[in-house]
Formats: C-alpha cells, sequence, structure tokens
C-alpha cells in the first residue's frame, strides 16, 4: 500500500509541473480566467463506479448522487456527498438478486493549485455504508483516501475525475472507486 500511495504522488507531482510547465508558456498569451480560488462554494452531481471484485464478488455498482463542498482556504475544502449505486450481479443464479449500495460521506480535500483552471487534490474522509439487497442488508462505517483532477470550464462550470480506495471498517469489505463530477462553483 505504502508503495501505491508513493507511486501516486510521484506521478501526481510529475503532472502538476508538466502543468505548471504549460501555463507558464501559455498564460501570458491569455486574460486571467475563473480559478478555484475565486469561489467558496461547489454543488454539483456525481456518478461513480465501484470496482468490488477485490473481495471475489462480480458485481460492478454504478451510482448516481449529490456533491458540495466549502472551501475554507484557497488550497482546503471539506465535502459532503451522497451517492446511491444499484448492483446487479453478473451471474444470474435464478434469483434476480440486485443490492442497493448507499453511501454519505464527508471528506477534506487539499488542492495543490488552486490558482488555476485546472488543478490536482489529495482527499480523504469518513462515511457510512448502507448495503440491502433481496434478502439482507448492513451497515458500515468506512475510510476514504482519493486523489484526483478538476477543470473550471467556464467562470462557474467545473467537473472533476477522482480515484478512491474505500476501506470498511466491519462487513462491507474494501474497493475501488471511480467517481467523477459537474459542480456549479460561486
Amino acid at each position: 500500500m505504502k508503495n501505491v500511495i508513493l507511486a501516486a504522488a510521484l506521478v501526481m507531482g510529475a503532472v502538476q509541473t508538466g502543468f505548471a510547465a504549460e501555463a507558464v508558456s501559455t498564460e501570458a498569451a491569455t486574460q486571467k480566467s475563473a480559478s478555484y480560488q475565486d469561489y467558496k462554494w461547489d454543488i454539483g452531481l456525481v456518478g461513480g463506479m465501484i470496482a468490488a471484485g477485490l473481495s471475489g464478488d462480480k458485481r460492478i455498482p454504478t451510482g448516481l448522487g449529490l456533491h458540495g463542498a466549502y472551501h475554507i482556504t484557497n488550497n482546503v475544502s471539506v465535502h459532503a456527498e451522497y451517492i446511491e449505486y444499484l448492483t446487479v450481479l453478473f451471474e444470474n443464479d435464478g434469483t434476480n438478486n440486485k443490492n442497493t449500495d448507499r453511501n454519505l460521506a464527508a471528506s477534506v480535500a487539499y488542492d495543490f493549485s488552486p490558482e488555476r483552471v485546472y488543478s490536482l487534490y489529495a482527499k480523504g474522509g469518513l462515511g457510512y455504508e448502507g448495503l440491502s439487497n433481496n434478502d439482507d442488508s448492513f451497515s458500515d462505517v468506512v475510510l476514504i483516501m482519493g486523489a484526483g483532477a478538476r477543470y473550471i470550464f467556464t467562470d462557474h462550470i467545473g467537473g472533476y475525475l477522482e480515484g478512491r480506495w474505500k476501506y470498511g471498517f466491519n462487513e462491507s469489505g474494501n474497493s475501488l472507486m471511480g467517481v467523477m463530477g459537474v459542480d456549479y462553483s460561486f
């Protein structure tokens, strides 16, 4: 796990350095556009997929939800989100077993370059997962860690792409998650 975190940090540093060199060459030719440090709030839609196969399960949940963030400083923001995933098992065992996976999360993000229209960030937090299917249900507290990139398309509309690792303390187990969203910043 340490190697994965170290590799991710090195990749993020290399990408950020490349973006910085590009920004220096193009900044003089363009007018100042909106950046994340210009806003205090973000609200929007979020969607995601969970690679739940880490526990041997052959399911790929996809979900949709809501996201909100408040920027405490230029670099630090707090986030809250709700995503509801619908899971259909690949193997049809005749039961038509469908799972619903509800995730609530609160996290803190560190933005590496809020003065730009694009930015890389790291995020960590805690959440609640409630899973129910035809036969059973359970809930769990989860730890969430991730990193992502975001870009402001217009003065107030931005998007982001994020990879996360979710660790469940009880029954939900570990999962890799891919999340993307569209936010309105004000």
